[in-house]
């Protein structure tokens, strides 16, 4: 007979699985949506005023975005330089 501690491991895992096999089907399947805002997250800006890699990557999405009139308006969060 398993244990109480075997079963729960078991239906945890089995839970897990279940729950990453939506994920994944409802992301594959997803259709873009128009939306009114868009917010691009703030990142690191060098010394020298430009971007960081991580924030060029998110800007290029937002004009990406954008430009194909999936988004309205874009927000950029961040602070002061």
């Amino acid at each position: 007979m398993l244990s109480y501690f075997k079963i729960i491991t078991l239906l945890s895992f089995l839970w897990f699985i279940i729950h990453e096999v939506f994920i994944i089907v409802d992301g594959i399947s997803a259709q873009p949506r128009t939306s009114e805002y868009a917010v691009i997250l703030g990142n690191k800006v060098n010394e020298n005023g430009t971007l960081s890699q991580r924030l060029q990557a998110r800007v290029d999405k937002g004009f990406e975005i954008y430009t194909k009139r999936l988004v309205q308006k874009i927000v950029v969060s961040g602070g002061f330089r």
